[in-house]
């Protein structure tokens, strides 16, 4: 072969080479973005494919099972529905595929150190074969039904009583308290929950999503500049964008007075990962908005107050100490300050003789800290005019005091 020749073949396994590379990474940025845990593995157990979502609803990663199939039920945790009863290794669906078995829709419950909780799953699997038909490992897609289960759970009594899934779906929604709005990617509403219709005032039209704003009067949070309709929430998730409690004001005919409401909103998509429409679940906070107004009214009078309070407190001739259970200071006025000649801020009545400087009258002895009128109110007793002396550094030449104590109560 021709050095001219070897030039043209070696070009073409460079350009073969880089095809495939990006088709690696083509297939590899597909995984990633999907919705389900997908996990693909050889004939030895070593993992081929795992993506994020696997981990995230694992809560392990894949190099803890690594290559040891018969240990995939003790290191992820693989439960049967009841949460109790371990699910085999042998069986779970990923080891079948690799048997060349096919399995759909396997309800599991992963539970480990890091998913205390536990999670449900849904899992498939499908064997891998290569060109020439033979067996070479497995794949398992895993979906996350954990809310499924939740809600199913919680509506048994009425699950018993419906046939077809339809009922079952209509019946959740209008039972819920949140207001649910379902649309296909053409803004036609396939869902309006009866709770939708009783928060907005108005119910499921006809009308094209530019026209949603000026149909259910929607306005931002100051309620007079109105929310042009393609930020709504709901236009928005037909765009294949999310929003979480995005505060809208609604007003119209039906809702003269206006209603706040928070709302979420999912686009929605099908298998194959094209986007199909949106969702958005949306709850009344009026009443939490007029209560968290009047908290703030209450929280500025209660501040006004207690400004004065102090002021009037720290105005008062008297020295005035506070103590806790334990006998630390815990308030005083500026006027024990001054008469202290420290702050005593710290200071608990077992260290203020020493600290203040107490002394008994005519005398050079300390005032023992247990018979201090403060030290005895913390023992529910009532001691009143009980004379000292105060001398200190600031106070070199002492000045008497009396001293009146009572309990504080709860």
């Amino acid at each position: 072969m021709s050095t001219d020749e070897l030039k043209r073949e070696n070009a073409v396994l460079k350009a073969a080479n880089l095809e495939l590379k990006n088709q690696i990474n083509l297939m590899q940025t597909i995984f990633d973005s999907l919705s389900e845990g997908v996990v693909a593995a050889n004939l030895k157990g070593e993992f081929l494919i795992v993506n994020p979502i696997v981990q995230e609803l694992a809560g392990i990663g894949p190099a803890a099972g690594d290559g040891r199939p018969e240990e995939w039920n003790e290191i992820y945790g693989t439960f049967y529905p009841d949460g109790i009863t371990q699910y085999p290794s042998t069986e779970l669906p990923l080891n079948k595929a690799m048997r060349g078995e096919i399995t759909n829709d396997i309800k599991l419950v992963l539970r480990n150190h890091n998913r205390p909780e536990g999670v449900f799953v849904n899992v498939s699997g499908r064997p891998l074969f290569d060109e020439t038909g033979t067996l070479i490992g497995g794949v398992i897609a895993i979906r996350d039904v954990s809310e499924i289960e939740k809600v199913t759970k919680q509506l048994e009594t009425t699950v018993n009583e419906l046939q077809r899934q339809n009922v079952l779906m209509d019946t959740v929604f209008n039972s819920i308290s949140d207001g649910v709005i379902v649309a296909n990617e053409k803004g036609e509403f396939l869902f309006f929950n009866a709770i939708a219709q009783d928060i907005i005032g108005v119910g499921s039209t006809e009308g094209t999503p530019g026209e949603w704003s000026e149909t259910y009067g929607t306005f931002y949070p100051d309620k007079v500049t109105p929310m042009p309709s393609m930020e709504l929430p709901l236009s928005q998730a037909l765009r294949g964008e999310t929003t979480n409690e995005v505060e809208i004001f609604i007003r119209n005919q039906k809702r003269l007075d206006g209603v706040f409401i928070s709302v979420n909103g999912s686009p929605l998509y099908d298998k194959a990962g094209s986007l199909i429409g949106g969702v958005v679940t949306f709850r009344d906070i009026t009443e939490m908005k007029m209560i968290t107004r009047q908290l703030k009214t209450t929280i500025e009078e209660l501040q006004t107050q207690n400004a004065l309070m102090d002021a009037i407190f720290n105005s008062i001739g008297a020295g005035i100490i506070v103590a806790d259970k334990d006998g630390k200071y815990v308030m005083f006025n500026d006027t024990t300050k001054r008469m202290a000649g420290r702050n005593p801020e710290g200071i608990s009545t077992q260290y203020a003789p020493v600290t203040f400087g107490l002394y008994q009258p005519g005398s050079k002895s300390l005032f023992p800290p247990g018979e201090l009128p403060l030290a005895q109110a913390l023992q529910g007793k009532c001691p009143d005019n009980v004379e000292m002396l105060i001398q200190n550094q600031q106070l070199p030449y002492g000045t008497d005091i009396s001293i009146s104590a009572r309990p504080i109560y709860d």
